[in-house]
């Protein structure tokens, strides 16, 4: 590690995520479980941004991508179970890209937005359902 800024576990409580200020990397520590491995994934170059976070009834997840990519969008619940696909995969060109998620009916609690890439980088963030 050069300079660790910030640790997070997954839900599923099988995996830690290291991020590095310095390296601009994040470092997975897994299997937590069982054997420890480690491995490095590049930090995604996306600026994300999700708002309001607490949310009521609706969110807004905005990205911008410097590049053109194929994303795709999930939701998650604490356990680790995947609630929904708010976002098929698809291509999306380099610039600022917008998704409004209607939470009505959505259960309050705490669920974990991925943006998932086709070759593999993920981008995380929690997301607060209240009443």
């Amino acid at each position: 590690f050069n300079q660790p800024n910030g640790i997070r576990a997954s839900f599923t409580g099988d995996t830690l995520y290291v991020s590095d200020f310095g390296s601009k990397r994040v470092r997975m520590i897994t299997d937590l479980n069982g054997t420890v491995a480690t491995q490095n994934a590049e930090r995604p170059d996306w600026q994300v941004t999700v708002a309001p976070n607490p949310a009521r009834t609706h969110t807004r997840i905005a990205f911008v991508l410097p590049r053109a990519e194929q994303l795709r969008l999930e939701v998650i619940d604490e356990q680790g179970h995947p609630i929904g696909l708010l976002v098929p995969e698809r291509h999306y060109s380099a610039g600022r890209h917008e998704y409004n998620w209607n939470t009505e009916g959505v259960a309050a609690g705490i669920y974990l937005l991925k943006l998932r890439s086709a070759d593999g980088e993920i981008w995380t963030e929690k997301v607060i359902l209240v009443e």
